[in-house]
């Protein structure tokens, strides 16, 4: 999300959103309150939702050129 710090516009993640699914990259104070992200240890989180996602690219234009070879074989009949 963009935010304006000291005139400089900024762009970072949620803590509170980001601890909910990755709790291990969110830093704390030692009271307990969010104190902001660990960005090295997000990339690992990254780069696997990236690899997730090209799979299911992968998958899905693997499945939809079968559809259109069906599609072309029933309009050849």
């Amino acid at each position: 999300f963009p935010v304006t710090i000291t005139g400089e516009q900024q762009i970072g993640f949620i803590a509170g959103e980001i601890e909910k699914e990755f709790p291990q990259i969110v830093t704390k104070d030692n009271q307990g309150e969010i104190h902001g992200l660990s960005y090295q240890r997000m990339t690992a989180v990254l780069l696997e939702s990236v690899k997730d996602l090209n799979s299911k690219i992968e998958a899905q234009n693997l499945f939809i050129k079968d559809l259109l070879d069906r599609i072309e074989k029933l309009e050849n009949k």
